[in-house]
């Protein structure tokens, strides 16, 4: 470095840096930075230069690396083999979701990875992204984000034509008569006679759209049944008599999402689903929005 022009730089943030470097690295630091699409590769000169100038000096605090496993935003689509809106959408979730470790996923962050990514934004962002709650693969809403269920979270790894061929053998198993939910009457429910779609002061079970609040009515309406707690196989049970069924797999990620909202919590005593006076509340809610 003695023959070479030296900076000093500097960098704050969950990756702090600072250095007297190389008019070169400095570039190569600039040029990392700025990269939208977490595509570049940064040239290494011989004798092992490269950004951190191969040697002692400086110093790199310990934190999240700029594109943690490796891939990018582009890499998530090209590896899932997304070819429709909501395919495209739901590998770029799992992406947010897998590098940023966040729980959930806000729409604005979904359509800035499209920028990234050079892609155009979905001109019916809202309709994709419903398409995408709709066959199961992400659930929540904007304001709280959106989570990916179990049956997308390894869509980059094994792509959507696993998944596609799984929605086809359900629709035939559908038009079949064939059920993936439990049939026979649960304990908890046995001597009811009737389960209808209506609770007092909240919109009918037809009426709410989003699969978490399917499963926030249908613990409200095991409760006025007689049922406290209940398990994910009964409360799948429930849904599927009130009209509209969610899958038993499909249980764990909806408590999840309505837990973490102070919406539902577990009995002590029987560590079964329960709604909480929070959950009932947002139910009456549902009617005015």
């Amino acid at each position: 470095m003695q023959d070479e022009k030296v900076v000093k730089i500097t960098l704050t943030g969950k990756i702090s840096y600072s250095d007297d470097i190389t008019v070169m690295q400095a570039a190569q630091i600039v040029a990392l930075i700025e990269d939208a699409g977490g595509t570049y590769q940064p040239v290494v000169p011989r004798g092992g230069g490269g950004l951190l100038g191969g040697g002692d000096r400086g110093h790199l605090t310990e934190g999240p690396t700029l594109n943690r496993g490796g891939q990018s935003p582009r890499d998530a689509l090209d590896s899932s083999g997304a070819k429709t809106n909501p395919e495209r959408i739901v590998a770029l979730a799992v992406h947010l979701h897998a590098t940023d470790g966040a729980d959930t996923v806000l729409p604005d962050d979904i359509k800035g990875l499209f920028k990234r990514t050079r892609e155009a934004t979905p001109k019916n962002f809202s309709r994709d992204l419903g398409e995408a709650v709709r066959v199961g693969w992400l659930d929540g809403n904007d304001a709280d984000g959106y989570y990916v269920t179990r049956k997308a979270q390894d869509v980059l790894e094994e792509g959507f034509e696993s998944l596609r061929a799984s929605r086809a053998a359900s629709r035939s198993s559908g038009n079949r008569g064939g059920s993936t939910r439990p049939s026979s009457t649960p304990e908890a429910f046995a001597g009811i006679d009737e389960i209808d779609g209506e609770l007092p002061g909240v919109i009918s079970y037809h009426r709410v759209k989003k699969r978490t609040e399917k499963v926030l009515w249908a613990l409200a309406k095991a409760k006025e049944l007689g049922v406290a707690s209940i398990t994910g196989k009964d409360l799948s049970w429930l849904t599927d008599r009130l009209g509209d069924g969610i899958a038993v797999s499909d249980m764990t990620a909806n408590y999840r999402s309505l837990n973490k909202s102070g919406l539902v919590n577990k009995s002590l005593q029987t560590k079964q689903m329960r709604i909480t006076p929070a959950g009932e509340e947002r139910l009456k809610k549902l009617s005015t929005e």
